[in-house]
């Protein structure tokens, strides 16, 4: 991956915060008020000291539940930047790294003012941010150690356990994907609540962004007589059985978007593939649902 400088000063609306409430601004200067912003920090340094006795008490817990697991090296600096922690970010590279690290300071509630992100020819990812309260300030020397701790908990890779990688349909919202319908393809299906321009366009630009090619494709619409509906045998649904994921959209006035994918190798999408196009997808066109869920466990939530 190529060295890019990223600014992600955007907040994002379904930013939760860690004591549960959304805060206001209160008056004072911009200092009093940062503090106040980036209050709540308490429920953090419980919840790892609790995170870091069950570590001790079974060291091979991960191994158990997830597979291999690969730790990552965080740390937050606050005397190498006058006016920003300096937050960095070393583990083994993996689909959806920069997605989790956005996720988790957004969380967080603080700006990522600028950021350098570059993975070594050995597979590791560096990832560095340049880091202020909501404010504008940098953070407290104590804030700033608990954010790492927070950001490594969630940024340490596990490897899906057997159980996991052994799913072959998602979904998020009116978005379904899946390996269990064609033999050779894999089928998604992408339902549009309501007539929406651009609907198409959203959808191509995030397959076209993932690289996945589009061997077949059916839109399904309105007709203006009996001759003009397109036949769909393709997509068989008599071979889903109670535990597939696929909604009803009997209820939704849009059309009916289905494409048959395979990935830039010519294969069927494996699980990293699957999840990532989901989530593209439910962000793209607006279908998140659980915010407060790291990305990696939303998909496996809604996993078949």
């Amino acid at each position: 991956m190529a060295q890019a400088v990223v600014p992600l000063s955007a907040a994002h609306p379904s930013v939760w915060r860690l004591n549960g409430a959304r805060r206001q601004p209160t008056p004072g200067g911009q200092r009093q008020q940062c503090r106040r912003q980036c209050a709540g920090w308490s429920p953090l340094r419980q919840q790892a000291a609790s995170r870091q006795r069950a570590v001790a008490e079974d060291s091979t817990q991960d191994e158990i539940e997830g597979g291999y697991c690969m730790p990552a090296f965080v740390t937050a600096d606050n005397n190498r930047s006058k006016c920003f922690t300096v937050l960095d970010v070393e583990v083994g590279d993996y689909p959806g790294l920069l997605r989790v690290l956005s996720w988790s300071l957004n969380g967080l509630d603080v700006v990522a003012q600028n950021a350098v992100v570059r993975t070594s020819e050995d597979g590791i990812a560096h990832n560095t941010f340049w880091l202020t309260c909501r404010g504008g300030e940098k953070l407290e020397d104590e804030e700033a150690e608990l954010l790492a701790e927070r950001v490594r908990d969630f940024v340490m890779y596990c490897s899906p356990d057997e159980s996991a990688s052994r799913k072959t349909e998602f979904c998020a919202g009116p978005i379904h994907i899946s390996n269990r319908l064609h033999e050779q393809y894999t089928v998604l299906t992408v339902q549009e609540p309501q007539p929406t321009p651009g609907f198409l366009l959203e959808v191509a630009s995030a397959l076209s962004g993932m690289n996945v090619c589009i061997q077949q494709g059916v839109v399904h619409g309105v007709s203006c007589d009996a001759g003009d509906d397109l036949a769909m045998d393709q997509l068989d649904e008599s071979q889903l059985d109670d535990s597939s994921c696929l909604l009803n959209v009997d209820d939704m006035d849009g059309r009916k978007f289905t494409f048959w994918l395979k990935d830039s190798q010519g294969r069927k999408m494996d699980y990293g593939g699957m999840t990532a196009l989901v989530y593209t997808l439910s962000s793209v066109l607006g279908y998140r649902s659980h915010p407060t869920v790291p990305p990696d466990q939303e998909m496996l939530e809604s996993a078949r």
